[in-house]
C-alpha cells in the first residue's frame, strides 16, 4: 500500500481508521450488495461461470487501472490516450502474430504501447501543456490514424497467444493472474524503489519534491512511459481474447480505469492511494456489466451505470479533498 497523508500517526495507531481502510470497507460493502441483489434476481449468478466472466473482464481493465493509478499518484492528473495506445498495441500484436508468432507479437505489442507513453510524457514535459489536453489530443489523432491504416476490422489467426486468453490456473484465467502480478509488482515498485518514492513525492507536492532534488521532468516521462507499458500489456491481452480487432473496439476503455482508480481512493491531487484497494475497485467495476446482463438489462444500462459511477467517483474525490483542507 502507498499513501501520503498528514495523519500518519493516526494510521499507525488505528490502521482501520486510515482513508485506505475506509475506502476498502465501502467498496467491499457496495460489491457485496451488488452481488446479493443480482443473486436475488437470478440465483444462478453465484456460479463459476460468473466468476470467470468477471475475472476475464478484470484483466484488461485492471492492467490499465494500474498504469492510470501510477499517473494519478505521481501528480500527472490523467492519461486519456488509453483507447488509442491499447488499440495500437492490439492491432500491432495482430499483424505480427499473423506472420511471426506469439512471442514476437507480444514484444512488439508491448513496445508500441511504451512508445505512445513516452511520446505523451515527452510532449507534456516539452510543451508544458496540461497532461489531459495532450493525451486527449494523442488519443483522437491515434484512433483516426489507426482507422485509416487498419480499416474497420483486422482478423487474428489462431495461435499460442489465444491459449493465454483461454487457459486457467487454480480456477482463474491466466490473464487475470498476469494482471494481479502487474498490480503487486507495481505496488512493490512504488514503495521499495527510488523511482516509486520519487513518483509519490512528486504527486504529494512539486515544490517539496524539487527541494529534495527530484527531477519532475524525468518522473513525468517515466510515469507516462509506464502507463504506455501497461497499455501495451493490455493490448496484448485484448488481442489474446479476440478474433477481430478494430481501433474503435477500445473506446469503452477510456473511463473505466479512471473510475476504478478514483473509486479506490486515489486523489487527483496526487500523492495518495493504495494499490491493494485498487483490486476492489477493479472487481466492482468488472462485476457491473455482468450483473446488469443477468438482470436482463440492455448494454445501454451498463453505459449509464458506468457514467454514474464516474460522476460519483469524481464527486467523492472532491469531497475527500475538501475534507482534508478543513
Amino acid at each position: 500500500m502507498v499513501t501520503n497523508t498528514t495523519h500518519g500517526r493516526l494510521e499507525k495507531s488505528r490502521p482501520w481508521a486510515s482513508p485506505a481502510a475506509r475506502t476498502a470497507a465501502v467498496l467491499t460493502v457496495i460489491w457485496a450488495i451488488l452481488v446479493g441483489v443480482t443473486a436475488g434476481f437470478h440465483p444462478a449468478f453465484i456460479s463459476r461461470e460468473t466468476l470467470l466472466a468477471i475475472a476475464f473482464s478484470m484483466a484488461v481493465i485492471g492492467v490499465l487501472s494500474v498504469g492510470e493509478a501510477v499517473v494519478v499518484i505521481s501528480g500527472g492528473l490523467l492519461d486519456l490516450s488509453v483507447p488509442a495506445s491499447t488499440a495500437l498495441s492490439a492491432l500491432c500484436t495482430a499483424v505480427v502474430l499473423n506472420h511471426f508468432g506469439s512471442w514476437p507479437a507480444a514484444i512488439v505489442g508491448v513496445a508500441c504501447g511504451c512508445a505512445v507513453g513516452l511520446i505523451n510524457g515527452s510532449l507534456i514535459v516539452l510543451t508544458k501543456i496540461n497532461p489531459i489536453v495532450v493525451t486527449l489530443a494523442v488519443n483522437f489523432a491515434g484512433v483516426g490514424i489507426l482507422n485509416m491504416a487498419f480499416g474497420q476490422e483486422f482478423p487474428l489467426l489462431k495461435s499460442g497467444l489465444h491459449d493465454l486468453g483461454l487457459n486457467h490456473l487454480i480456477g482463474l484465467p491466466d490473464i487475470t493472474w498476469l494482471m494481479l502480478g502487474v498490480l503487486f509488482l507495481t505496488a512493490l515498485g512504488l514503495s521499495q524503489t527510488r523511482y516509486g518514492r520519487h513518483a509519490v513525492a512528486a504527486g504529494g507536492g512539486s515544490p517539496a519534491a524539487k527541494r529534495q532534488g527530484i527531477s519532475l521532468a524525468r518522473v513525468r516521462i517515466a510515469t507516462f512511459g509506464f502507463m504506455g507499458l501497461c497499455a501495451g500489456i493490455a493490448g496484448v491481452l485484448y488481442a489474446a481474447q479476440s478474433q477481430l480487432i478494430s481501433a474503435s473496439d477500445t473506446s469503452n476503455l477510456l473511463f473505466l480505469p479512471i473510475t476504478a482508480v478514483i473509486l479506490s481512493g486515489f486523489s487527483l491531487q496526487g500523492g495518495r492511494g493504495s494499490m491493494l484497494v485498487l483490486i476492489l475497485g477493479i472487481g466492482l467495476l468488472s462485476t457491473v456489466p455482468t450483473s446488469l446482463i443477468v438482470m436482463g438489462l440492455t448494454p445501454d444500462w451498463t453505459q449509464l451505470a458506468q457514467g454514474l459511477l464516474l460522476v460519483f467517483a469524481v464527486s467523492l474525490d472532491g469531497f475527500r479533498i475538501k475534507r482534508r483542507l478543513r
